[in-house]
């Protein structure tokens, strides 16, 4: 597996940030069963409004599909005031996003079986 690169827009990334975005990533990153090229994450905070600031999270996960060839990205962004909470919300928007595919490959995969067995 490569190594995440985590950079900060506007945000000094700490230790303790990096490891917590680790942490969230492990989940997202076991599920996806093709070779994982690339992995960004991007810290960002923007002044909202005089008093409050926003705080986005923007996530690409790269990997070769099964051809070997294929270069996919998977990309997500998500805002919110509270810059920990943004990166909750990413990483269970992915994890989503991941089981979602899997359960419509699989889909696929049983209606092609059940075409095939039909013309036999």
């Amino acid at each position: 597996m490569c190594t995440p690169c985590i950079s900060g827009d506007g945000v000094f990334v700490t230790m303790a940030m990096r490891l917590y975005v680790l942490e969230k990533l492990k989940s997202p990153l076991r599920k996806i069963e093709y070779s994982i090229v690339g992995v960004r994450v991007c810290l960002k905070t923007e002044p909202h409004q005089k008093k409050d600031k926003q705080h986005s999270v923007f996530v690409e996960i790269t990997f070769k599909k099964q051809d070997g060839v294929t270069k996919t990205p998977l990309v997500l962004s998500e805002s919110n005031e509270n810059l920990y909470a943004a990166i909750d919300t990413a990483m269970g928007k992915i994890n989503c996003t991941i089981v979602d595919n899997k359960k419509q490959a699989r889909l696929r995969h049983s209606a092609l079986k059940r075409m095939i067995t039909e013309l036999v």
